[in-house]
C-alpha cells in the first residue's frame, strides 16, 4: 500500500492543472508576488492517496480585523479530448494553448 503524500509550491503563475485519461481540469487564481503565503511559501498544494487526488490553491497570509474580510476567488476549467504525453515537452505542448485561453478570464 502507498501512503498518502502532499506536495506544495509556489504556482507564481498562478494555475495548478490535473490531467486523467483525455480529459484536462485546470485550476486559475491570482497570484500575489509579495505576499507571504502558508506552508513555506505554497500558492499551490495537492494531496493524494490511494483513491483520490486534490489539487488545492492557497490564498496569502492575511490579518484580518474583526468584521472585516477577505475571498480567495478560484476559476475552474475542464477540457476534454486534451492529449499530455508523457514528456515535459508534450505536457507543455497540450497545456499551454489551453492556459492562454483561459487567461484572460481571471483578471
Amino acid at each position: 500500500t502507498s501512503s498518502p503524500q502532499k506536495v506544495g509550491l509556489g504556482s507564481k503563475e498562478g494555475w495548478i492543472a490535473y490531467a486523467r485519461e483525455d480529459h484536462l481540469f485546470i485550476k486559475r487564481f491570482v497570484y500575489q508576488p509579495n505576499a507571504n503565503y502558508p506552508d513555506f511559501g505554497c500558492s499551490v498544494e495537492t494531496y493524494t492517496n490511494e483513491s483520490m487526488l486534490e489539487v488545492e490553491t492557497l490564498g496569502p497570509l492575511t490579518e484580518l480585523q474583526p468584521g472585516a474580510f477577505v475571498e480567495h476567488v478560484e476559476h475552474w476549467f475542464l477540457f476534454k479530448d486534451v492529449t499530455v504525453g508523457e514528456d515535459e515537452a508534450d505536457i507543455e505542448r497540450a497545456i499551454r494553448p489551453k492556459l492562454k485561453e483561459t487567461e484572460q478570464l481571471v483578471k
